[in-house]
């Protein structure tokens, strides 16, 4: 078993948004070389994101995040855990406003993934 933190910055994220839908999505990809096509095939991948308590309260991924923005509007994303051999991604999805402001308020948040390996798993 292998677990790696990540400290989330809002240049980390790409983002990607439909006008005609209103909705948007914003990911965020990191190597994890720990991700190998074995794991793929046969492991498993999970993972956590702090949502601002430096590191004493996790939330299991995918999650349904509701929260503020700086001006006080109220949103909601979902936060959607995804992996491939290499790559650990994490992405947001809601209206086009919400993801946006749930990129720049990820800003400094810590994103936690294990990976654990096929014999493992299966005990």
């Amino acid at each position: 078993m292998v677990s790696r933190t990540f400290t989330l910055e809002d240049g980390d994220f790409g983002t990607k948004f439909d006008s005609d839908s209103n909705s948007g999505v914003g990911t965020a990809r990191f190597a994890m070389r720990e991700i190998t096509a074995e794991i793929v095939a046969a492991g498993s991948v999970t993972a956590e994101v702090d949502l601002g308590s430096e590191g004493k309260e996790w939330s299991a991924l995918p999650l349904t995040w509701h929260f503020r923005d700086r001006d006080g509007s109220l949103h909601v994303v979902d936060i959607q855990p995804s992996y491939t051999e290499g790559h650990f991604m994490v992405s947001l999805r809601g209206d086009i406003n919400g993801t946006h402001a749930g990129v720049l308020a990820l800003d400094g948040f810590l994103l936690r993934v294990v990976v654990i390996g096929a014999a493992a798993a299966d005990s």
